[in-house]
């Protein structure tokens, strides 16, 4: 016996789930797909930014925003183990991080 649980949970942390230099538990885990009952979907993980009214600072938030949804940093955030949030990025990031 032992424990078990399960989770449903974004895609991408498997990645980090099961690799040894960052988690006690790599080679423990087990991964599958939400069951279904008629027709499989996709399941994406949502992740928003934005400006809020009050910020004191709007139009530096918008260019740190602007700067981090950019092509060239969202590909140097895949190669750190992000997915990309825009196509564009998919076109220059490293083969492994697409």
């Amino acid at each position: 016996g032992g424990d078990a649980g399960a989770i449903i949970q974004y895609s991408g942390n498997a990645l980090k789930a099961d690799d040894p230099a960052q988690t006690k538990v790599a080679g423990k885990l087990d991964f599958g797909v939400v069951p279904k009952k008629e027709k499989a979907i996709a399941q994406m993980g949502i992740f928003i930014a934005g400006v809020p009214k009050s910020a004191p600072n709007k139009a530096n938030s918008i260019e740190f925003l602007k700067w981090y949804v950019s092509a060239e940093t969202q590909a140097k955030l895949s190669e750190a183990g992000s997915i990309p949030v825009k196509r564009s990025a998919f076109g220059i990031a490293k083969p492994g991080n697409r």
